[in-house]
């Protein structure tokens, strides 16, 4: 029987987002294999500094458990440098979130001596192990993003215009400029009624005026709201658009939910050239990798080539989903590699 402590953000049944729908997976899986778990919620810590009360009581009185921690790196370096510093001789994994502390560590940025403490390093992509491996951190496995899979929608396109989707938290590192300065292009060349692109997600605060004014003067683009994936009816309306758009150039980008959203909607990715984006979207069969150099004009070129029907986006469509199931959490979390060590 496994025996846990995990520490990383939880929030509660209605909050989501990168960090706490992944851990609240792990955690579903866990406790679906009769492990035995004590959880310490890291989410809004710093403002709650008691939901870290029991923390101490647990590392001290549970010795046998095997620490996870499941977060920023930033959130636990001061655990981990009290674990170094005492010589606290425990099983501990960092399954990590996002795909930038290993550059941070190469960069000294984080230092590599407080991460001896770990057991293993859980990482989300090849590049991410390669780096960590370059900077003489051993332990260290691949566990791409995962998601409970649940349904896979029909896919049946029979749009009378190109419908692009954008999912994903609305704000400028998301790409979502270069969507809109893009869209605004095509528009004044005479494509205005040719393709539609619809938005949903969290607007970012100081982003909210800039975005709201952009899209009242783009006719074809629309603010959805937050779509609702716990359901299978919010992936029914997933699945009736084209082609999902990704821009990022966030830098803390690892390998988001998002892409297995879109893959198990049948959807294939526009996105740009960045972090892990060429691991887990193949160019030309579930998506397109676009350069970042010039990106508007690379980007216009694409979904103009999409709008002219010069691209078989439903080919690619049957690949998207039969890859999803790559990505199902049972398949993921239950493999030897990273079962075993937990």
């Amino acid at each position: 029987m496994k025996k846990v402590i995990f520490i990383g953000g939880i929030g509660n049944k209605k909050e989501f987002g990168g960090e706490l729908t992944k851990n609240k997976i792990i955690i579903n899986y866990l406790q679906s294999h009769n492990a035995k778990l004590k959880l310490v919620d890291t989410h809004n810590s710093r403002k709650r500094p008691w939901k870290l009360f029991w923390l101490p009581f647990y590392i001290l009185c549970y010795s046998n458990y095997t620490i996870i921690l499941s977060t920023s790196l930033d959130n636990v370096m001061w655990l981990l440098k009290i674990i170094y510093h005492f010589k606290i001789h425990r099983n501990i994994i960092y399954w990590g979130i996002g795909g930038s502390f290993p550059t941070r560590i190469r960069k000294g940025v984080i230092n590599k001596k407080f991460l001896s403490v770990l057991k293993l390093i859980i990482v989300e992509g090849s590049s991410m192990k390669q780096i960590l491996l370059d900077c003489g951190l051993k332990n260290v496995v691949v566990c791409p993003n995962f998601k409970n899979i649940f349904y896979l929608p029909k896919i049946e396109r029979h749009n009378k215009i190109i419908k692009f989707v954008f999912l994903s938290r609305i704000q400028p590192e998301k790409g979502v400029d270069t969507i809109l300065n893009t869209a605004a292009l095509l528009n004044n060349n005479g494509y205005e009624r040719s393709y539609s692109i619809d938005f949903y997600g969290t607007i970012y605060p100081e982003y909210y005026d800039t975005f709201h004014k952009a899209i009242n003067v783009l006719k074809n683009i629309e603010y959805k709201g937050c779509l609702n994936l716990n359901v299978a009816n919010g992936y029914d309306r997933l699945a009736s658009y084209d082609s999902m758009l990704f821009l990022t150039r966030w830098e803390g980008e690892g390998f988001p939910g998002v892409v297995i959203d879109a893959y198990i909607s049948g959807l294939p990715i526009i996105a740009t050239d960045w972090n892990l984006n060429k691991e887990f979207i193949i160019n030309g069969e579930t998506g397109l990798i676009i350069s970042n150099e010039n990106i508007e004009r690379n980007l216009y070129k694409v979904m103009e080539s999409i709008i002219l029907r010069k691209i078989n986006l439903m080919t690619m469509a049957a690949r998207c989903q039969k890859k999803a199931k790559l990505f199902d959490a049972n398949y993921v979390i239950g493999n030897k590699q990273i079962y075993n060590y937990l």
